[in-house]
């Protein structure tokens, strides 16, 4: 957890931690992956952290890895260091298989897939990997639906046609493209 404290101790801006700081607890925890983004919500200057432990294929997750991932995020909870104000932590566990204890604790919570809630900047997520594929595939059906039934203004269209005929070329290509492999998976179905 060393690694996440000198991660996000950079993405607000600071060089390094302070040296007098002790961390041998923190030494010897390391997520597979942490990934950081500023973006904009209600204030300027927020920043969003998603740590992940991905698990092996042929592993089925169970209290013991989320226990893990627990204690990451407990880390940070409790850790005056890591800031909570202007920054949501989101710790993900993702894998294959759920075993029917997470699958049922899971069912328990008050938000989707999150079994520990320490509020709105700090949780602690469980997914299987057949989740988040289904449900960016529900997103991006979602999206492409919306920019198939938004026609634009005529006058707007003929504009982008006559001074920018390369771009939409382009754009015809994908969506032909996107339309067929759309009509080839209803296809398939049947």
């Amino acid at each position: 957890m060393r690694d996440v404290l000198e991660y996000h101790v950079k993405s607000l801006g600071r060089d390094k931690l302070i040296d007098e700081v002790a961390l041998t607890d923190l030494s010897k925890d390391r997520p597979d992956l942490c990934i950081s983004r500023q973006y904009a919500q209600t204030s300027m200057g927020c920043i969003e952290n998603l740590v992940v432990e991905l698990k092996r294929p042929s592993l089925v997750i169970s209290d013991k890895e989320i226990s893990q991932l627990k204690k990451y995020a407990f880390q940070v909870y409790s850790d005056h260091r890591f800031d909570k104000d202007r920054t949501k932590w989101v710790f993900k566990i993702v894998g294959n298989e759920l075993d029917e204890q997470v699958k049922e604790e899971r069912k328990q919570a008050k938000i989707p897939n999150c079994i520990i809630d320490y509020g709105p900047n700090c949780r602690v997520y469980v997914q299987a990997w057949s989740e988040i594929l289904q449900e960016l595939d529900w997103k991006y059906t979602y999206l492409q639906d919306k920019i198939e039934t938004e026609a634009p203004d005529a006058d707007s269209f003929s504009y982008i046609k006559e001074n920018f005929p390369d771009i939409l070329s382009s754009i015809y290509q994908k969506t032909e493209e996107r339309k067929n492999k759309k009509e080839n998976k209803k296809k398939s179905k049947k």
